[in-house]
């Protein structure tokens, strides 16, 4: 186990155990209590629900969407690992929207790689779809996410109205996931650190509250999605899909609880 781990593990266990409850919760929510055994410890059930997912019917990678997500996400996820250390995405961040929007080649190797990216969006994607996922690669924010998740022949009119509470769901369930290796990292500038500091509480209590946020805009989801099952259907299976995603990759290391 990493040595900067060893005090979470030893003052913070509790902490941890309230974590993977309120990940039971979230599991629930999802409709795989009944694949779950009964509670016996936290730990146990975390790793029954992360043992759950079934990864043998993955889309072909084959598939053009598929192929621009894996590259995208790749891309933004070296940028966000490798800045402000490393000197080429420091120097390629500080100038890449100016030099995006006057159609100027990028400073670094890596910048230039992101713009084409996003540069692609509209021949994959329909034109909203690609307005939303090129604003996002600029801002980082949620809405990229947001637009994977429906087919590009789907009317818009069908998810607009779910779209914030997506964003929402999307965002928090970082937050609650990200918490470990976060802690772990001794990583300050989180959401849930600078909330707890700004509440005056534990950050478990904060964390806590993710939860109930992030539940609460899920089933507000469900419900504006319920008249079109198609819609609903797609958001339920990213969900699973992003939630699976973020319980077995290395980066978040949530394997070091044992799951």
């Amino acid at each position: 186990m990493d040595p900067s781990c060893v005090d979470l593990h030893t003052t913070q266990h509790q902490g941890v155990q309230s974590w993977t409850s309120s990940l039971w919760n979230l599991a629930e929510l999802l409709g795989l209590s009944n694949l779950l055994p009964k509670r016996r410890t936290t730990v146990d059930t975390l790793r029954s629900f992360v043992n759950y997912f079934d990864t043998t019917d993955l889309p072909s990678i084959e598939d053009a969407e598929l192929k621009y997500l894996c590259i995208k996400e790749g891309e933004s996820t070296y940028l966000e690992d490798n800045y402000p250390d490393d000197p080429d995405t420091l120097v390629g961040v500080a100038n890449f929207t100016k030099h995006f929007a006057s159609l100027k080649t990028q400073p670094t190797k890596m910048a230039e790689h992101f713009a084409n990216i996003l540069a692609e969006a509209p021949q994959l994607f329909g034109d909203v779809a690609a307005d939303f996922i090129v604003q996002a690669g600029l801002s980082g924010m949620s809405e990229a996410y947001t637009m994977f998740i429906f087919p590009k022949d789907l009317s818009y009119n069908l998810y607009v109205q779910a779209l914030p509470l997506v964003g929402e769901v999307i965002n928090f369930m970082n937050d609650i996931t990200s918490f470990y290796k976060e802690e772990c990292e001794n990583e300050r500038h989180n959401l849930v650190s600078l909330m707890a500091e700004a509440r005056g509480e534990p950050k478990i209590e904060t964390l806590c509250y993710l939860v109930e946020r992030c539940i609460q805009a899920h089933e507000r989801t469900l419900r504006i999605l319920s008249p079109y099952e198609g819609v609903r259907s797609n958001y339920e299976n990213f969900v699973k899909g992003y939630l699976a995603f973020h319980l077995g990759a290395k980066r978040y290391r949530l394997s070091e609880l044992d799951l």
